[in-house]
């Protein structure tokens, strides 16, 4: 619970997500999960190599966006000092990272699932479809 109060907000495509709201931690505790994907500022660059996976990403998230046991969210690492500090604390360390979180994984920084695949929508949603 530290480590929550600590933290800002994660966006999830249409909505913002308090991560100091009791309310995620109780969505993952209760067998629901929470996807995001951390990026730094390249990813923003509508024409750099990340333009197809953002764009996987948010069909990913459009998807999933009326789903009761799915979240999909970005976190940008270094819009300010509290999602780097938020970053750091997950141990993420390369951009884009994708990563899966149920139970008290959220709140323990650092315990997570990694995906390593594909980055293109159909293997995205394999990704997603494989913890449901």
């Amino acid at each position: 619970a530290a480590v929550l109060s600590s933290l800002l907000s994660v966006s999830v495509w249409g909505v913002h997500v308090d991560l100091t709201n009791s309310t995620l931690v109780s969505h993952l505790e209760q067998g629901k999960h929470l996807f995001v994907i951390y990026s730094n500022t390249k990813w923003d660059d509508e024409t750099g190599s990340h333009k197809d996976e953002k764009a996987a990403w948010e069909r990913l998230a459009e998807k999933y966006k009326e789903d009761p046991v799915v979240l999909i969210g970005h976190v940008h690492c270094y819009k300010s000092g509290e999602e780097l500090k938020m970053c750091k604390e997950h141990q993420i360390s390369g951009y884009p990272t994708i990563a899966h979180y149920k139970g008290d994984e959220w709140s323990t920084p650092g315990n997570h699932q990694q995906y390593g695949g594909k980055r293109d929508f159909v293997s995205l949603v394999g990704f997603v479809e494989t913890y449901l």
